[in-house]
């Protein structure tokens, strides 16, 4: 197993200063390591060492500037300084690289949250659920993007209204109080179905209750005689021989 490997094992396994030992190893070894210099960033970013995971992904994007991991793992370190532009940049330039790339997609619209790009975050975060329909992260991120923009908007309503909530002529008022009259009486009349379908299941309802009672009854009574029966003390009956006294091989012989 080449140092590379031995080092993502190590980082899987959390191992992280023999990761950056096999990772360091595979940098000095291959001629073009732009994996190992990137491998070795994200060791670094995991240890919280940002400065030192920005030059290697920097060192890793110089080598192969077509590197779109590289590149959103840069966006990331600049977004855990709350270098906000940056970090759009540099997921701009991953997705450039790879269109489907869902960690950029997601990332590129938590940065466009925080710049209050709220609709084209929202983008962001539809089109990852186009690649992945079950991608719960990218539900969350746009539950968040629809609860802001919701914000705004209300807000947006209150600034527009200045305290004035009469928009309607009172011709629209009245028809607005027929239009729900009529919507009500309709919800009356399906009530008063379904109160009807209600009256039947109860009646149904009662009669298997009240069969239900005769069946409990009678099992009571039988538990009664059970126990009654386990109660009592149980004899033997002796067997009782009647012998025919007229019959001369009987030799018990029935004395009047």
């Amino acid at each position: 197993m080449n140092s590379l490997w031995k080092g993502k094992h190590d980082f899987l396994n959390e191992q992280y200063q023999q990761a950056l030992e096999n990772f360091t190893r595979s940098i000095q070894i291959q001629k073009k390591p732009h994996q190992g210099y990137n491998n070795r960033g994200c060791v670094y970013f995991k240890l919280n060492q940002i400065e030192l995971a920005i030059e290697d992904f920097k060192q890793a994007i110089q080598i192969e500037n077509n590197f779109p991991e590289a590149h959103n793992n840069l966006g990331q370190c600049y977004f855990s300084k709350g270098l906000f532009e940056d970090a759009l940049s540099s997921f701009n330039k991953a997705l450039s690289l790879k269109n489907d790339y869902i960690n950029a997609l997601n990332n590129r619209g938590i940065v466009k949250l925080r710049l209050n790009q709220k609709k084209s975050a929202l983008v962001d975060f539809q089109k990852v659920l186009d690649y992945e329909p079950e991608n719960k992260i990218a539900y969350l991120n746009r539950s968040i993007a629809q609860a802001q923009l919701a914000v705004d908007d209300y807000q947006s309503y209150l600034d527009i209204s200045n305290g004035d909530f009469n928009y309607f002529s009172d011709s629209e008022v009245q028809q607005q109080i027929e239009v729900n009259e009529h919507d009500l009486l309709r919800i009356s009349e399906k009530m008063e179905r379904l109160n009807q379908e209600n009256e039947k299941i109860l009646k149904k309802l009662k009669t298997c209750y009240s069969k239900n009672r005769q069946v409990i009854q009678t099992s009571n009574q039988l538990n009664k005689k059970i126990k009654l029966l386990e109660n009592q003390s149980i004899h033997p009956v002796p067997f009782v021989f009647e012998f025919d006294p007229n019959d001369p091989k009987d030799p018990f012989v029935k004395i009047n």
